[in-house]
Protein backbone atom coordinates (compact mmCIF):
# COMPACT_ATOMS: atom_id res chain seq x y z
CA UNK A 1 0.00 0.00 0.00
CA UNK A 2 0.84 3.51 -0.77
CA UNK A 3 1.55 6.05 2.14
CA UNK A 4 3.22 9.64 2.96
CA UNK A 5 5.85 9.34 5.06
CA UNK A 6 7.77 12.15 6.89
CA UNK A 7 11.28 11.41 6.55
CA UNK A 8 12.92 14.35 7.46
CA UNK A 9 11.51 17.76 9.69
CA UNK A 10 13.67 20.39 11.30
CA UNK A 11 12.36 22.87 13.39
CA UNK A 12 12.73 25.64 10.86
CA UNK A 13 10.27 28.40 9.54
CA UNK A 14 8.70 25.85 6.71
CA UNK A 15 11.57 24.87 4.61
CA UNK A 16 13.46 21.94 5.71
CA UNK A 17 11.32 18.93 5.63
CA UNK A 18 11.19 15.83 3.40
CA UNK A 19 7.58 13.69 2.30
CA UNK A 20 8.13 11.06 0.20
CA UNK A 21 5.10 8.52 -1.07
CA UNK A 22 6.37 5.00 -0.75
CA UNK A 23 5.51 1.51 -0.31
CA UNK A 24 4.44 0.46 3.52
CA UNK A 25 3.23 -2.47 4.97
CA UNK A 26 1.21 -2.81 7.88
CA UNK A 27 2.03 -5.65 11.05
CA UNK A 28 -0.71 -7.59 12.18
CA UNK A 29 -3.77 -5.97 14.13
CA UNK A 30 -3.05 -5.44 17.88
CA UNK A 31 -6.03 -5.61 20.61
CA UNK A 32 -8.07 -2.32 19.48
CA UNK A 33 -6.62 -1.67 16.15
CA UNK A 34 -8.34 -1.14 13.40
CA UNK A 35 -7.45 -1.50 9.65
CA UNK A 36 -9.12 1.01 7.36
CA UNK A 37 -9.39 1.32 3.55
CA UNK A 38 -8.87 5.29 3.51
CA UNK A 39 -10.96 6.76 0.67
CA UNK A 40 -10.47 10.39 1.40
CA UNK A 41 -8.23 12.75 3.36
CA UNK A 42 -8.33 16.69 4.28
CA UNK A 43 -4.85 18.30 5.15
CA UNK A 44 -4.98 20.37 8.41
CA UNK A 45 -3.13 23.30 9.70
CA UNK A 46 -1.62 21.37 12.53
CA UNK A 47 -0.82 18.83 10.38
CA UNK A 48 1.35 21.62 8.21
CA UNK A 49 2.98 22.69 11.59
CA UNK A 50 4.19 19.38 12.22
CA UNK A 51 5.49 18.60 8.47
CA UNK A 52 7.33 21.88 8.44
CA UNK A 53 8.66 21.89 11.72
CA UNK A 54 6.48 24.59 12.95
CA UNK A 55 6.14 22.52 16.21
CA UNK A 56 9.72 21.88 16.87
CA UNK A 57 11.90 18.99 16.20
CA UNK A 58 10.27 15.85 15.55
CA UNK A 59 11.89 12.76 17.07
CA UNK A 60 9.74 10.16 15.71
CA UNK A 61 10.81 10.57 12.24
CA UNK A 62 10.28 8.96 9.93
CA UNK A 63 6.62 8.43 10.00
CA UNK A 64 2.80 8.30 8.92
CA UNK A 65 0.89 11.32 8.22
CA UNK A 66 -2.86 12.67 8.59
CA UNK A 67 -5.49 13.16 11.12
CA UNK A 68 -8.86 13.42 9.17
CA UNK A 69 -10.38 11.04 7.16
CA UNK A 70 -13.10 8.90 5.83
CA UNK A 71 -12.99 4.62 4.88
CA UNK A 72 -13.96 1.79 5.21
CA UNK A 73 -13.04 -0.94 7.20
CA UNK A 74 -11.05 -4.24 6.42
CA UNK A 75 -10.62 -5.85 9.71
CA UNK A 76 -10.58 -4.97 13.20
CA UNK A 77 -8.31 -6.20 16.10
CA UNK A 78 -9.34 -8.44 19.54
CA UNK A 79 -11.21 -6.34 21.82
CA UNK A 80 -12.82 -4.17 19.09
CA UNK A 81 -16.58 -4.04 19.85
CA UNK A 82 -17.78 -0.55 18.03
CA UNK A 83 -17.25 -0.93 14.32
CA UNK A 84 -16.76 -4.41 12.17
CA UNK A 85 -15.32 -5.12 8.80
CA UNK A 86 -17.56 -3.04 6.29
CA UNK A 87 -18.57 -0.04 8.93
CA UNK A 88 -18.01 2.78 6.97
CA UNK A 89 -15.94 5.56 9.49
CA UNK A 90 -14.72 9.18 10.07
CA UNK A 91 -11.31 9.08 11.61
CA UNK A 92 -10.24 11.41 13.76
CA UNK A 93 -7.63 12.99 16.20
CA UNK A 94 -9.93 13.27 19.41
CA UNK A 95 -10.45 10.02 21.37
CA UNK A 96 -14.04 8.85 20.61
CA UNK A 97 -15.19 5.31 21.90
CA UNK A 98 -13.80 1.86 22.41
CA UNK A 99 -10.20 0.55 23.20
CA UNK A 100 -7.03 3.23 22.81
CA UNK A 101 -4.27 0.92 21.10
CA UNK A 102 -0.45 0.65 20.92
CA UNK A 103 0.73 3.41 18.52
CA UNK A 104 0.65 1.50 14.90
CA UNK A 105 4.23 0.09 12.95
CA UNK A 106 4.68 -0.67 9.54
CA UNK A 107 7.44 -2.45 7.40
CA UNK A 108 9.24 0.01 5.05
CA UNK A 109 11.30 -1.70 3.22
CA UNK A 110 14.25 -2.94 5.78
CA UNK A 111 13.25 -0.47 8.70
CA UNK A 112 10.19 -0.29 10.70
CA UNK A 113 8.65 2.97 10.79
CA UNK A 114 5.99 4.65 13.49
CA UNK A 115 2.61 6.12 13.18
CA UNK A 116 0.15 8.10 15.35
CA UNK A 117 -3.00 6.62 16.75
CA UNK A 118 -4.44 8.04 13.78
CA UNK A 119 -3.72 8.38 10.27
CA UNK A 120 -4.94 9.26 6.91
CA UNK A 121 -2.73 9.96 3.93
CA UNK A 122 -2.19 6.29 3.11
CA UNK A 123 -4.67 4.02 0.91
CA UNK A 124 -4.93 1.78 4.16
CA UNK A 125 -4.21 2.87 7.75
CA UNK A 126 -3.94 0.84 11.20
CA UNK A 127 -6.10 2.89 13.63
CA UNK A 128 -7.04 2.89 17.12
CA UNK A 129 -10.69 2.01 17.86
CA UNK A 130 -10.97 5.26 19.83
CA UNK A 131 -10.16 7.22 16.70
CA UNK A 132 -12.97 6.04 14.56
CA UNK A 133 -16.68 6.49 14.77
CA UNK A 134 -18.87 4.78 12.35
CA UNK A 135 -21.20 6.78 10.55
CA UNK A 136 -24.06 5.53 7.20
CA UNK A 137 -22.73 3.97 4.30
CA UNK A 138 -24.63 6.66 1.88
CA UNK A 139 -22.69 9.55 3.52
CA UNK A 140 -19.96 10.59 0.69
CA UNK A 141 -16.52 10.60 1.89
CA UNK A 142 -15.04 13.61 1.12
CA UNK A 143 -17.00 15.61 2.98
CA UNK A 144 -17.43 13.43 5.98
CA UNK A 145 -13.74 13.68 6.43
CA UNK A 146 -14.12 17.29 7.36
CA UNK A 147 -15.70 15.65 10.62
CA UNK A 148 -12.33 14.26 11.50
CA UNK A 149 -10.94 18.09 12.72
CA UNK A 150 -12.00 20.78 10.46
CA UNK A 151 -15.78 21.28 10.73
CA UNK A 152 -16.05 19.53 14.45
CA UNK A 153 -13.41 21.75 15.75
CA UNK A 154 -15.52 25.05 14.35
CA UNK A 155 -18.73 23.61 15.96
CA UNK A 156 -17.74 22.91 18.97
CA UNK A 157 -15.46 25.48 19.77
CA UNK A 158 -18.79 27.71 18.85
CA UNK A 159 -20.70 25.51 20.98
CA UNK A 160 -18.23 24.16 24.44
CA UNK A 161 -15.32 26.60 23.43
CA UNK A 162 -16.77 30.55 22.98
CA UNK A 163 -20.31 29.39 23.92
CA UNK A 164 -21.38 31.64 21.23
CA UNK A 165 -25.12 33.29 22.09
CA UNK A 166 -28.04 34.04 19.18
CA UNK A 167 -27.54 37.73 18.45
CA UNK A 168 -23.68 37.90 19.78
CA UNK A 169 -20.79 39.36 17.69
CA UNK A 170 -17.86 37.44 16.21
CA UNK A 171 -14.74 38.03 14.00
CA UNK A 172 -13.11 35.36 12.49
CA UNK A 173 -9.47 36.39 11.38
CA UNK A 174 -7.74 34.22 8.99
CA UNK A 175 -10.70 31.90 7.08
CA UNK A 176 -9.15 29.03 6.15
CA UNK A 177 -10.66 25.76 5.92
CA UNK A 178 -11.16 25.79 9.77
CA UNK A 179 -12.17 28.96 9.86
CA UNK A 180 -14.51 28.90 7.04
CA UNK A 181 -16.02 26.01 9.39
CA UNK A 182 -16.14 28.76 11.67
CA UNK A 183 -18.26 31.24 10.06
CA UNK A 184 -20.64 28.77 9.11
CA UNK A 185 -21.13 27.55 12.82
CA UNK A 186 -21.60 30.92 13.87
CA UNK A 187 -24.52 31.28 11.45
CA UNK A 188 -26.19 27.87 12.87
CA UNK A 189 -26.61 29.92 15.85
CA UNK A 190 -27.71 32.95 14.22
CA UNK A 191 -24.76 35.53 15.36
CA UNK A 192 -24.61 38.85 14.40
CA UNK A 193 -22.36 40.29 13.26
CA UNK A 194 -20.37 37.63 11.59
CA UNK A 195 -16.95 39.51 10.11
CA UNK A 196 -14.97 37.62 8.21
CA UNK A 197 -11.15 38.88 8.26
CA UNK A 198 -8.02 37.68 5.97
CA UNK A 199 -5.84 39.07 2.87
CA UNK A 200 -7.44 36.80 0.42
CA UNK A 201 -10.31 38.19 -1.52
CA UNK A 202 -10.98 34.88 -2.82
CA UNK A 203 -11.94 33.01 1.17
CA UNK A 204 -13.51 36.33 1.69
CA UNK A 205 -15.80 35.82 -1.15
CA UNK A 206 -16.47 32.07 0.26
CA UNK A 207 -16.67 33.30 3.49
CA UNK A 208 -20.18 35.42 3.04
CA UNK A 209 -21.45 32.38 1.35
CA UNK A 210 -21.01 30.12 4.23
CA UNK A 211 -22.51 33.04 6.47
CA UNK A 212 -20.28 36.06 6.95
CA UNK A 213 -22.15 39.70 6.95
CA UNK A 214 -19.20 41.67 7.00
CA UNK A 215 -15.62 40.82 4.89
CA UNK A 216 -12.17 43.00 5.83
CA UNK A 217 -9.12 42.48 3.78
CA UNK A 218 -5.49 42.67 6.14
CA UNK A 219 -2.46 43.11 3.48
CA UNK A 220 0.32 41.31 4.24
CA UNK A 221 2.12 44.76 5.35
CA UNK A 222 -1.42 45.53 6.60
CA UNK A 223 0.08 48.82 7.55
CA UNK A 224 -2.99 50.88 5.97
CA UNK A 225 -5.34 48.47 6.01
CA UNK A 226 -4.75 47.23 9.45
CA UNK A 227 -5.71 50.92 10.73
CA UNK A 228 -9.13 50.99 8.31
CA UNK A 229 -9.63 47.66 9.58
CA UNK A 230 -9.56 48.93 13.51
CA UNK A 231 -11.44 52.42 12.62
CA UNK A 232 -14.06 50.16 10.88
CA UNK A 233 -14.06 47.89 13.15
CA UNK A 234 -14.42 50.50 16.22
CA UNK A 235 -18.42 50.72 14.86
CA UNK A 236 -19.27 47.02 16.04
CA UNK A 237 -16.68 47.07 18.98
CA UNK A 238 -19.39 46.74 21.84
CA UNK A 239 -20.84 43.60 19.66
CA UNK A 240 -18.18 41.53 19.27
CA UNK A 241 -18.22 39.13 22.08
CA UNK A 242 -15.96 36.46 20.19
CA UNK A 243 -12.58 36.70 17.91
CA UNK A 244 -11.37 33.60 16.74
CA UNK A 245 -7.65 33.72 15.94
CA UNK A 246 -6.79 30.93 13.27
CA UNK A 247 -3.48 32.07 11.55
CA UNK A 248 -1.18 32.01 15.01
CA UNK A 249 0.63 34.94 13.47
CA UNK A 250 1.43 36.76 16.45
CA UNK A 251 0.49 40.60 15.48
CA UNK A 252 -3.06 38.85 14.37
CA UNK A 253 -3.38 38.10 17.92
CA UNK A 254 -2.60 41.06 19.28
CA UNK A 255 -4.75 42.51 17.20
CA UNK A 256 -7.51 39.83 18.62
CA UNK A 257 -7.00 41.91 21.80
CA UNK A 258 -8.07 45.30 20.68
CA UNK A 259 -11.35 44.23 18.38
CA UNK A 260 -13.15 42.13 21.32
CA UNK A 261 -15.92 43.69 23.47
CA UNK A 262 -15.01 44.25 27.30
CA UNK A 263 -15.84 40.62 29.28
CA UNK A 264 -15.36 39.29 25.67
CA UNK A 265 -13.64 36.24 24.85
CA UNK A 266 -10.57 35.51 22.19
CA UNK A 267 -10.49 31.75 21.00
CA UNK A 268 -6.69 30.57 19.49
CA UNK A 269 -7.00 28.06 17.00
CA UNK A 270 -3.91 28.44 14.92
CA UNK A 271 -0.31 27.77 16.94
CA UNK A 272 2.71 30.89 16.60
CA UNK A 273 6.30 28.75 15.48
CA UNK A 274 7.58 27.62 18.26
CA UNK A 275 10.84 29.92 17.92
CA UNK A 276 8.17 33.13 17.60
CA UNK A 277 7.14 35.17 20.58
CA UNK A 278 4.12 37.11 21.44
CA UNK A 279 4.09 40.36 22.74
CA UNK A 280 1.06 42.67 24.00
CA UNK A 281 1.59 46.07 23.59
CA UNK A 282 0.09 48.43 26.20
CA UNK A 283 -1.29 45.64 27.81
CA UNK A 284 -2.97 47.54 30.82
CA UNK A 285 -5.59 49.07 28.17
CA UNK A 286 -6.69 45.37 27.97
CA UNK A 287 -7.58 44.68 31.63
CA UNK A 288 -11.74 44.70 30.77
CA UNK A 289 -12.36 40.99 32.08
CA UNK A 290 -11.62 39.16 28.93
CA UNK A 291 -11.36 35.00 28.48
CA UNK A 292 -8.68 34.10 26.23
CA UNK A 293 -7.87 30.43 25.66
CA UNK A 294 -6.71 28.06 23.31
CA UNK A 295 -9.25 25.77 21.65
CA UNK A 296 -8.90 21.87 21.94
CA UNK A 297 -10.70 20.59 18.59
CA UNK A 298 -13.68 22.15 20.13
CA UNK A 299 -13.71 19.79 22.72
CA UNK A 300 -15.51 17.52 20.56
CA UNK A 301 -17.11 13.87 21.61
CA UNK A 302 -16.67 12.33 18.46
CA UNK A 303 -18.95 9.42 19.34
CA UNK A 304 -21.71 12.06 19.99
CA UNK A 305 -21.11 14.82 17.81
CA UNK A 306 -20.65 13.60 14.44
CA UNK A 307 -23.49 11.42 14.15
CA UNK A 308 -25.64 14.99 15.10
CA UNK A 309 -23.61 16.95 12.28
CA UNK A 310 -24.24 14.16 9.61
CA UNK A 311 -27.81 14.41 10.36
CA UNK A 312 -27.62 18.57 9.65
CA UNK A 313 -25.57 18.07 6.97
CA UNK A 314 -28.49 15.14 5.87
CA UNK A 315 -31.08 17.33 6.12
CA UNK A 316 -29.28 20.40 3.81
CA UNK A 317 -28.76 22.59 7.28
CA UNK A 318 -24.54 21.76 6.92
CA UNK A 319 -22.78 22.32 4.28
CA UNK A 320 -19.41 20.05 3.88
CA UNK A 321 -19.89 20.27 0.20
CA UNK A 322 -19.50 23.80 -0.14
CA UNK A 323 -16.62 23.82 1.85
CA UNK A 324 -14.29 21.53 -0.45
CA UNK A 325 -12.82 24.04 -3.26
CA UNK A 326 -10.23 21.81 -4.28
CA UNK A 327 -9.06 17.78 -5.05
CA UNK A 328 -6.27 16.00 -5.37
CA UNK A 329 -4.54 12.61 -5.58
CA UNK A 330 -2.11 10.88 -2.76
CA UNK A 331 0.78 11.04 -5.16
CA UNK A 332 0.37 14.79 -5.38
CA UNK A 333 -0.23 15.31 -1.62
CA UNK A 334 3.06 17.52 -2.17
CA UNK A 335 1.45 20.23 -3.91
CA UNK A 336 -1.75 19.77 -2.28
CA UNK A 337 0.70 21.17 0.94
CA UNK A 338 2.27 23.80 -1.22
CA UNK A 339 -0.69 25.32 -2.39
CA UNK A 340 -2.26 25.46 0.97
CA UNK A 341 1.07 27.24 2.69
CA UNK A 342 0.74 29.84 -0.29
CA UNK A 343 -2.77 30.48 0.25
CA UNK A 344 -4.17 29.17 -3.31
CA UNK A 345 -6.50 26.66 -1.03
CA UNK A 346 -9.69 28.48 -0.85
CA UNK A 347 -11.55 26.12 1.52
CA UNK A 348 -10.39 22.64 2.37
CA UNK A 349 -8.66 20.12 0.13
CA UNK A 350 -9.25 16.74 -0.15
CA UNK A 351 -7.00 13.84 -1.22
CA UNK A 352 -8.36 11.07 -2.53
CA UNK A 353 -6.33 7.89 -2.76
CA UNK A 354 -7.96 5.92 -5.92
Amino acid sequence: MKAALLTESEPTFGEGYRMIIDEVEPLPLEVGQVLVKVEASSVCGRQIAEITGAKGKDCYVPHLLGHEGCGVVESTGEGVTTVEAGDKVVMHWRKGEGIESSFPQYKWGGRMVGAGLVTTFSEKAVVSENRITKIPFNVPSAPAALLGCATTTALGLINNEAKLKIGEGIVVVGVGGVGLSVIQAAKLVSAYPIIAVDINDAKLEKAKELGATHTFINSTDHSSDEHTIKETLKIWRASVNVVVETTGIPDLIEMAYQLVSAAGKIVLVGQPHHREGLSINNFSSYYKGLTVKDSEGGLTQPAVDIPRYINLYEKGILKLDSLITDTYTLDDIANAISDMRQGKVIGKCIITMN
